[in-house]
């Protein structure tokens, strides 16, 4: 399973150095539009381009636990 540093240049480059509350905030947004844009996009995302969505979820889902057990 991918980080999401390696999946996210932003995340990386900036919202990772940034206190844990901007981390954990950048995060639960960041997955909110994840989520809508999966669902709302659904019919018209190719199958490689919904797999990409789902695995930027998955890190991002497992960043909030890393973040959330720290």
């Amino acid at each position: 399973m991918s980080k999401l540093e390696d999946l996210d240049n932003l995340y990386k480059t900036t919202i990772s150095k940034l206190p844990t509350e901007s981390r954990l905030f950048y995060c639960s947004r960041h997955l909110d539009k994840l989520q809508l844009l999966l669902i709302n996009n659904a019919d018209t995302l190719g199958r490689q381009e919904k797999d990409n969505i789902k695995e930027m979820i998955k890190a991002t889902q497992e960043e909030i636990k890393k973040i959330n057990n720290k």
